[in-house]
């Protein structure tokens, strides 16, 4: 059950951050970062990577604090919540959230909530699993923020994240996120 949805979820997740990241690549502002023979060499070794990224903390938010929220509040809310309050404060980053590093924050904690309620809805990690690996994909080895983890991305944004457009970025974001957990 985990891999199958860890699978659909990720490919669905994979396919509206394509289409939705279509507008950006063909306006010309993402310039190449890596050669892409260099960097299908290091993809199988960040694709492992960033899978066990990825679980790692799912099994922390979603898996063991959600499921101790859980068992010790009646409140659903709580138990998602919670986790998705810290997820999101652990992303506070100043030197590279721009003027604003509390839009990286609050689009973490939202972020936590989805993976949270498609963990509350499938009854497994999966789906926030495979979620949570094509968004980091994307924003790692696809098309990442210039000055935000650029080393193993294919392309680069033409802007850093003090830049204005990173808050018209982070509402793309919003709504794939979106997108992704009303398919899901």
């Amino acid at each position: 059950v985990v891999l199958r949805d860890f699978v659909r979820a990720a490919l669905v997740a994979w396919g509206v951050y394509g289409i939705l990241s279509l507008p950006l690549v063909l306006s010309g502002g993402v310039v190449a970062n890596l050669a892409p023979w260099r960097w299908l060499v290091l993809l199988p070794l960040a694709l492992a990577g960033i899978a066990l990224q990825t679980l790692a903390e799912e099994l922390v938010f979603r898996g063991y604090l959600m499921q101790q929220l859980a068992a010790r509040f009646r409140s659903v809310w709580v138990a998602m919540l919670m986790p998705s309050l810290v997820f999101g404060a652990l992303h506070w980053n100043p030197l590279t959230g721009g003027s604003a590093p509390w839009l990286l924050v609050g689009w973490a904690a939202a972020f936590g909530l989805v993976a949270a309620d498609l963990t509350r809805r499938t009854g497994s990690l999966g789906a926030a699993w495979g979620v949570h690996f094509a968004n980091n994909c994307v924003a790692i080895l696809v098309v990442s923020t210039g000055g935000m983890l650029p080393g193993l991305a294919l392309y680069v944004t033409d802007w850093r994240a003090s830049d204005p457009r990173m808050m018209l970025a982070l509402a793309g974001d919003a709504l794939a996120m979106l997108i992704v957990w009303l398919l899901l």
